[in-house]
């Protein structure tokens, strides 16, 4: 794992791949409230927390992902990185090699659903959307959901 490799000291990791509603084949669909709250307590991740996500690619996408689910969940503060990991990295910032033991907090995440657009939203709207699809080019051109 990457994380275990090297990671800004203090950085906990989230695995998107896992951290995402289980009841359901699609991936990365937001966690229940009560699963995204249990985990934030696990990570020691709290509301008065000022947090920053970032990832080893250069993109940001899983980033973005992250800080939008944060914030989706009424979390007031959060950024993401400008330049990854890499750009750490490059620039000779500190980093560790070692996963950090955590204490589970409470944490009051509440899902803010004014900034969620559900399946059945876009399956039968009542107001025009605007959607961007963000997949890789071969997902997208062969319509395939993934």
């Amino acid at each position: 794992m990457a994380y275990n490799k090297c990671h800004i000291r203090g950085a906990q990791f989230l695995d998107l791949a896992t951290f995402s509603d289980m009841k359901t084949d699609l991936p990365f669909m937001m966690p229940s409230e009560a699963d995204f709250t249990a985990r934030m307590k696990q990570l020691g991740v709290k509301m008065s927390d000022k947090v920053v996500c970032y990832e080893t690619g250069e993109k940001n996408l899983f980033s973005y992902r992250a800080a939008w689910m944060l914030q989706a969940m009424g979390h007031p503060n959060v950024h993401v990185l400008d330049g990854a990991l890499h750009q750490w990295v490059n620039e000779g910032r500190p980093v560790a090699s070692c996963k950090l033991d955590t204490n589970p907090k409470d944490f009051g995440y509440k899902m803010q659903r004014d900034k969620i657009t559900f399946f059945n939203q876009i399956k039968y709207p009542t107001q025009p959307h605007l959607i961007i699809d963000n997949r890789p080019a071969q997902y997208y051109q062969s319509a395939n959901i993934q």
